[in-house]
Formats: C-alpha cells, structure tokens, sequence
C-alpha cells in the first residue's frame, strides 16, 4: 500500500487576476495535475468575466461570465500509444440573473507507426447554450528525412445554431468536411519553412480553399 501511494504525484495549482483599469476580477483558475504511473487526471475550476484590455484593439469573444468545471485525463506511456480525454461544463451567467449551461467532451487516440509515420483519430461533441457542434478529425503524419515533416488531415463537423439565440425557424444545422494537407522543412537550425493548403465544404458557403506559407524563424521540432 505505501509502495503504491508513493507513486502517486500531485501538482495543485491556483492563479487569480485583478484588472485595475475595470476594478474586477476577470480571471480565476484552481486545479490539480494528479499523476499515476503512466495516467495523469486533471480536475479544475476556471472563471472568466470578459473585459476590454485597455491596450488592445481586440475586444473578448464573450460577453457573458463564465464559470467552467473540466476534467482531463491522458495516457502518457513510453510506448507508442497515447490517449487523451476531456470533459467540461460551462455556466453562462446573463445579465438579467439567469444562467445558462453547455458542456461537452473529446477523446483522442494518437499512435506511433514505427519510426517515420504516426495517426491520430480524435472525436468530439458539445452542446447547449450556443449551439451544438458534433465531429471528428482523422490525421496521418510521416516524417521521410530528419528535416521534413508531412502531415494530412480530415475533419468533418456538423454545427447546429442555438434556436433561442436567433430565430428558431432559421437556425441552421450545418455539416462541414475539410481537408488540410500540410508540411514542415527545416532549413536550418530553427529556421524552418511551413506550408498548408486546405479545402472546406459546407451548404452554406460550397467550396472554399486556401495555400499558405510561412518562414519561421524561431522553429524548434516536434519531441
């Protein structure tokens, strides 16, 4: 028995922030990192009350407090298999004293596939206030040099609208499929050039792509 409960590792953790310029409480996060041989569990809190910075020019993408109760959890072996998993549930807290709730979860299961390639399936699903988003991704990575890395990637996602958050008869039930094609090549010691092309579709919005490229300068690989 003390064998087994030395093995166990905790890692509490608290951190509060006061904005001086709203005179508030705009953020709060408690939680603990509990660790288990190769299991570790991650139970927390978090509260946020949207502000404006003050010297940004971006305002929050909420306008409501928040408070969040989440639980994750990951299978971190030296083998080549990994797994994740989350939790949560959301309060929105109105204006008017009412409250509404959302919650949801996702998984992920990562493996290695010998020393050059590894696959990724991940799933996801929430819902309640603000709508409901359901989906999964599926990605393959191969790594054919040291300095190249190549990655593809499906999503499918359906979105449905909040009825209460627009007008219950238009609130649209939206399936997405993207596919994302990716690479990575190292130039130089943390000098590295980055490259993505993605094509979306929906109903709404019917076929869209993208290519992007990006010199960084600051690279440092994947463990």
């Amino acid at each position: 028995m003390g064998a087994r409960a030395r093995r166990l590792q905790s890692g509490p953790y608290f951190d509060a922030r006061y904005s001086l310029l709203q005179g508030v409480l705009d953020r709060a996060d408690a939680g603990v990192r509990l660790k288990y041989g190769d299991h570790i569990l991650e139970p927390a809190l978090e509260y946020f009350f949207p502000t404006f910075d003050g010297d940004s020019i971006f305002n929050v993408f909420s306008i409501e407090p928040t408070t969040d109760a989440r639980l994750s959890y990951q299978y971190a072996p030296a083998g080549p298999l990994r797994g994740s998993a989350n939790l949560w549930l959301r309060k929105y807290a109105h204006e008017d004293g009412t409250s509404s709730l959302a919650g949801g979860g996702e998984l992920g299961v990562q493996r290695a596939l010998g020393t050059d390639w590894r696959g990724r399936v991940d799933a996801l699903w929430d819902d309640g206030y603000g709508g409901r988003r359901v989906g999964g991704t599926a990605e393959a990575m191969w790594r054919p040099a040291n300095v190249l890395w190549l990655r593809g990637r499906a999503i499918v996602l359906d979105v449905r609208e909040d009825g209460d958050l627009t007008v219950a008869a238009l609130a649209r039930d939206v399936v997405t499929s993207t596919l994302m094609l990716s690479s990575t090549w190292r130039v130089a010691d943390s000098v590295a050039l980055h490259a993505i092309a993605e094509a979306d579709y929906d109903d709404v919005h019917a076929l869209q792509t993208r290519a992007i490229a990006i010199l960084d300068l600051a690279f440092l690989p994947e463990p």
